[in-house]
C-alpha cells in the first residue's frame, strides 16, 4: 500500500492472506515490524476522517501487545506519536482518556480502550448536563 499510486477506502475489510506463508507477518506470534504505525501515518496523508483513522489507530495500539519484548519500548515510542496525533486532533473523543503502557497485554489494552470510551461518554454527558 505504501507504494500505491492511489487507494480506495472501503467500509468492509476485504483482504486475503495465507497464514503459514514464509515471511508473512501473520505467521509469527511475536511481531518485529512497525508497519501499523507507518500505515497509520500513510493513511492520514489521504484522509483526516476520524472513523477511518480510528481503525488504523486501534490496529497500531493492539499491535503493541504482540511486539517482541526487546522491541516493545521502541515501538511504544513510535505508537505514542500516533496517540498524540489523535489526542491533539480529536480532543472530544476517547483518545485523551486512553493511557496504554509499554508492556500492557492485549486484554489490558482492550480494557483500557473500553474504559476510555466510557469515561469519554460520561464526560460528554456531564458536560451537556452542566451547560444546559
Amino acid at each position: 500500500m505504501l507504494l500505491a499510486d492511489k487507494i480506495n477506502i472501503l467500509n468492509e475489510n476485504i483482504y486475503c492472506y495465507q497464514k503459514k506463508r514464509k515471511g508473512s507477518v501473520t505467521s509469527v506470534k511475536e511481531k518485529t515490524d512497525f508497519s501499523p504505525v507507518n500505515v497509520f501515518f500513510e493513511v492520514q496523508k489521504f484522509t483526516n476522517e476520524r472513523i477511518i483513522l480510528d481503525k488504523y489507530f486501534l490496529k497500531a495500539a493492539f499491535w503493541l501487545s504482540k511486539m517482541r519484548k526487546d522491541l516493545k519500548k521502541e515501538y511504544f515510542l513510535e505508537f505514542k506519536k500516533v496517540l498524540n496525533y489523535m489526542k491533539k486532533n480529536y480532543k472530544k473523543d476517547y483518545y485523551p482518556f486512553f493511557h496504554p503502557e509499554c508492556f500492557d497485554s492485549y486484554c489490558l489494552l482492550k480494557l483500557k480502550y473500553i474504559t476510555a470510551i466510557i469515561k469519554s461518554k460520561t464526560f460528554q454527558f456531564l458536560n451537556k448536563m452542566l451547560t444546559s
